[in-house]
C-alpha cells in the first residue's frame, strides 16, 4: 500500500475500508475518521469515539471503496 494511494482515498471524501496484513478490515465511514501522520508511515483510524487504532502503512494490504449511502439506497 502506498502513502499516495491513502492520501488520494482520504481526499476523495468517500467511505472506505482498510485491509491490514493480519486480515482485519477497518471500516472508515468518512475520511474525517482517519489520518496519516506527518511522515505518512502511520495511519490512525477512529473505530469508535473511544477507540483508535494506528496501523503501519507498510503493513497494509489494500483499500476498498465502500458504497456511499446514496448508492446503497438506489440498490
Amino acid at each position: 500500500m502506498t502513502v499516495l494511494a491513502i492520501r488520494e482515498t482520504l481526499h476523495a471524501g468517500e467511505p472506505f475500508s482498510v485491509i491490514a496484513a493480519d486480515g482485519k478490515v477497518y471500516e472508515v465511514p468518512h475520511p474525517d475518521f482517519a489520518s496519516l501522520n506527518k511522515t505518512g508511515r502511520l495511519l490512525s483510524i477512529w473505530v469508535t469515539e473511544a477507540k483508535q487504532v494506528t496501523l503501519d502503512v507498510a503493513l497494509l494490504l489494500g483499500i476498498e471503496q465502500t458504497a456511499t449511502s446514496k448508492e446503497a439506497e438506489s440498490n
